[in-house]
Order: structure tokens, then C-alpha cells, then sequence
């Protein structure tokens, strides 16, 4: 496994999930930075 720039990115978006909510009152996409552990993301 190599360990660098990348594989640090990569470890980093396997504990965080990013969500995309659209606010239709709002007109836009709200981004979110989730735990995964969580397991309530984009309910």
C-alpha cells in the first residue's frame, strides 16, 4: 500500500461521508461533512 498525498485523502474519505441535501425552499445544495458512524446521513 503506498502511503502518500493520495492514500491520506483516501483514508480520510473512508471516515467521513459527504452529503448533498438539495433545500428546495431555498433553491440550493447544501453540502455536509457526516460521520459515517453516524449512519443518519441524507435522511
Amino acid at each position: 500500500m503506498n502511503h502518500d498525498a493520495s492514500s491520506t485523502a483516501i483514508a480520510d474519505e473512508n471516515h467521513f461521508l459527504y452529503c448533498f441535501h438539495f433545500s428546495f425552499a431555498k433553491g440550493i445544495i447544501i453540502y455536509e461533512r457526516v460521520k459515517i458512524a453516524t449512519n443518519n446521513c441524507c435522511l
